[in-house]
């Protein structure tokens, strides 16, 4: 049992692998434990198959990550903490760019951390008086899967040097931490007491769930693709401008972060009278039209280009 829990959660901190491998392996970690009645051998010989894919899916994705890890080749992910990079990005993301008060953020850190301490507690109090029995109810096994996870990529972290899983590569842990709580809560309010103390938190919890989605919901745009919501509109806009008659085509200065989806529409809708653009700087003074971000139009503006269509969505500009 021992030897599984870590071989599963040895490339915790690998997301794509992870996420792939996330939900069977938490599954076989419960059912082997609830087995703990059974002796060492009746349980090796019932999970000898899951030990040996463990074995050969490490065999498999060490040698790579580790190439990955000389070489620095993993380029995306956190390097201060776990709390600060992978909880803090998560609820960053959460919030979904709404502009709360910054208070809104400390609050669900600490909402968050005196969850995670009660759930610990609760676990070592029912320890106590359950013993070894704990380790058959679902919302222990769960918990300390929880806990393993977060712990596994500090451990990498500081002896692989790996960065810290942020954002949408950290999502995993979202359902596996609500997991957790809710079994804690839905274990603890067996009597009526504990079911009128915690209502209240769940009615709480679910009332600025609903809120805070009726508030982000649209159909415009994706919290980390937002900087593309307009490329369409601008092009649509473009052709109109240029018209279907000119005859040379037009060379549009873009940001690197435009240059696939404006290639993809060029193909696509047959934009002829557009030349292809390229990721090369738009710091030229050969472009007839600039489609930049905010923060490069000083570039422009230095340039008295006239002609500026302001998109509100991405906050980008079309320069003539």
């Amino acid at each position: 049992m021992v030897f599984y829990i870590c071989s599963s959660c040895s490339f915790e901190q690998f997301y794509t692998f992870d996420l792939l491998y996330f939900p069977r392996s938490r599954v076989n970690i419960y059912w082997i434990v609830s087995q703990s009645h059974s002796n060492f051998n009746e349980i090796l010989k019932k999970n000898i198959l899951v030990i040996i894919c463990s074995l050969i899916l490490i065999l498999i994705l060490f040698e790579p990550i580790r190439k990955l890890i000389k070489f620095h080749e993993l380029y995306d992910g956190g390097t201060t903490g776990f709390w600060f990079d992978t909880v803090g990005s998560l609820i960053s993301a959460s919030l979904y760019g709404r502009s709360y008060n910054y208070n809104v953020f400390n609050v669900i850190k600490y909402v968050i951390a005196v969850c995670s301490l009660g759930m610990i507690g609760f676990l070592l109090y029912q320890l106590l008086i359950l013993k070894r029995k704990v380790f058959t109810e679902k919302f222990s096994i769960i918990i300390i899967l929880l806990f393993i996870s977060c712990t596994v990529p500090v451990v990498q972290h500081l002896f692989l040097k790996s960065y810290f899983p942020i954002n949408r590569m950290a999502l995993f842990f979202v359902p596996l931490f609500i997991t957790s709580f809710m079994l804690t809560v839905s274990f603890s309010a067996k009597n009526r007491i504990m079911k009128l103390l915690v209502l209240p938190i769940l009615l709480i919890f679910a009332g600025a769930s609903v809120c805070h989605t009726s508030h982000s919901l649209n159909t415009y745009h994706t919290l980390y693709w937002k900087y593309d919501a307009d490329t369409k509109k601008m092009l649509s806009d473009l052709e109109l401008t240029v018209g279907k008659e000119n005859k040379s085509p037009v060379k549009l200065g873009v940001m690197w972060l435009y240059e696939p989806t404006i290639n993809f529409y060029r193909n696509t809708r047959k934009y002829d009278w557009l030349e292809m653009v390229t990721e090369e700087t738009y710091k030229q003074p050969d472009y007839d039209y600039y489609y930049l971000a905010d923060s490069c139009l000083d570039y422009v503006r230095k340039l008295n280009k006239p002609n500026i269509i302001h998109y509100f969505i991405s906050d980008s500009y079309l320069v003539k």
